[in-house]
């Protein structure tokens, strides 16, 4: 017995909240810089709020990406305005986490 997957439109595949999986940081990086932990967990939850906002609004996933649709429900209306405010504070955490993890490179470590 075959099982055919099919696959779903996700809202906004480009966003950083639609990844399938979160990186976390290695240990070491974590004793460096503890707040890279918790970036990690909040890009999970908002991958997770992605997730979640896709399966009970499959209608999102047919419209425009960059603008909203001229007749959505209340519902619809605000899970639209919470991935998009959720991509901007993904987009925000890994630029901070970026920056942490370039402000806590060791000199030594730089290649040749």
């Amino acid at each position: 017995m075959t099982t055919t997957t099919r696959a779903r439109l996700l809202i906004d595949p480009d966003s950083k909240t639609a990844a399938a999986s979160i990186p976390l940081p290695l240990p070491l990086d974590v004793a460096l810089a503890p707040q890279l932990l918790v970036i990690a967990l909040s890009q999970a939850a908002l991958a997770a709020t992605h997730r979640a906002l896709d399966t009970a609004h499959p209608f999102l996933a047919s419209t425009s990406r960059h603008k909203i649709p001229p007749h959505l429900t209340d519902g619809e209306h605000y899970a639209t305005l919470v991935l998009h405010l959720g991509g901007q504070l993904a987009d925000a955490l890994a630029d901070y986490a970026a920056a942490t993890i370039q402000e806590n490179l060791d000199p030594d470590d730089e290649p040749f």
